[in-house]
């Protein structure tokens, strides 16, 4: 029996129940990839803390255990997808931690950020898709220097 690949989603918090979000899970979906949100189940923690949502101005014990929730669960996936179609300091921060515990890594973003370019040059183990589309299609670019 083949294990089902799981997937720890990174992308930044304006980025939640967009278009673009629902495409990329689909794709993960339809390669039968099970795909982990971090924002799917935060509502709960919200609760916890008498919030109806993460922002504006955070409680520093919901920040922290969100963080320690996140950052295990990258661990407990096999994978990270990071959509950065712009620059957003937390999906950094995981995508971060999914190299230093060498996952397999895909970055969908048309920056050239020098985290980026980190984690790309890994023995072909991270790829670049610079649209949601070329993810969509399984179409890997280059870091071209144009």
């Amino acid at each position: 029996m083949n294990k089902k690949l799981k997937c720890y989603f990174a992308h930044p918090w304006d980025t939640r129940g967009s278009e673009e979000e629902k495409r990329i899970i689909k794709a993960l979906e339809d390669r039968r990839v099970e795909v982990c949100n971090p924002f799917d189940g935060e509502e709960g923690l919200w609760a916890k803390y008498n919030r109806k949502a993460y922002y504006p101005n955070p409680p520093y014990k919901l920040g922290r255990e969100i963080w320690i929730l996140d950052l295990h669960r990258v661990k407990m996936c096999d994978m990270l997808v990071a959509y950065l179609p712009h620059t957003a300091m937390c999906t950094a921060v995981e995508l971060a931690e999914a190299y230093r515990l060498e996952k397999f890594i895909q970055v969908i973003s048309p920056m050239k950020h020098p985290l980026i370019a980190y984690v790309l040059d890994r023995d072909g183990k991270s790829q670049l898709f610079k649209t949601v589309e070329q993810f969509e299609k399984l179409k890997p670019q280059r870091w071209d220097n144009d």
